[in-house]
């Protein structure tokens, strides 16, 4: 599962997570729809978008970008620039980027100075995400090998029957995801751990092989 596809399923179970990491109130995504919108020249399809439902909201683009690409703002301006020529929406916009870290994120071109205010950028090694369970799981995608196991378990056991939250446990350590970023941090090609999960009507146990 690519990286960009599970935080796409995460927006769209949580969308609360987009205001959350805004640091606005989470009751405010009442007036937004996430979707997902192609740009049809290039068949561009952005990670996801959030379309507010009154004109005085923002729109909100949202991209995952995990690898460092040094063209990353400018074809992301260009595509935005093409969606709102193609679709002509009467509201404000502004793009939400999460890097895994600070060294991922490429430097914005001076040409592009004037659109630096509308780009909130996350990274997620240092997000904090406190008691918020949704922030709890973005935060796992980027947690050390060595303290991913108790930050997984604390997480279960403090969002007990938040729907979804064990399915998404499971998805971010089975798939290559979380090991991507493992990769990513070291060079090396092989994860640290393999993984065998356990759950069962809401018991969570990791073993390492």
């Amino acid at each position: 599962m690519r990286t960009d596809t599970i935080f796409y399923q995460l927006f769209q179970t949580f969308p609360t997570l987009l205001m959350e990491l805004l640091g606005e109130d989470p009751a405010s995504i009442a007036s937004y729809q996430f979707t997902s919108v192609e740009v049809k020249e290039k068949a561009f399809r952005f990670d996801g978008v959030f379309l507010p439902q009154r004109e005085d909201k923002t729109i909100w683009f949202v991209e995952v970008q995990f690898q460092k690409v040094h063209e990353f703002y400018s074809q992301l301006f260009s595509e935005i620039f093409l969606f709102l020529q193609q679709y002509r929406p009467v509201q404000d916009w502004g793009v939400l980027v999460l890097f895994p870290d600070r060294h991922t994120e490429p430097a914005l071109g001076k040409q592009y100075r004037e659109l630096q205010g509308r780009v909130r950028a996350i990274y997620l090694n240092e997000l904090e995400a406190g008691t918020s369970v949704i922030l709890g799981l973005v935060k796992l995608v980027v947690t050390p090998e060595t303290e991913v196991i108790k930050a997984a378990q604390a997480l279960v056991a403090m969002g007990q029957g938040v729907d979804g939250l064990l399915e998404f446990v499971e998805t971010i350590l089975r798939e290559p995801l979380f090991i991507d970023f493992c990769t990513y941090m070291t060079g090396s090609e092989a994860p640290f751990f393999r993984w065998q999960l356990s759950i069962t009507q809401g018991s969570f146990s990791i073993v390492m092989n």
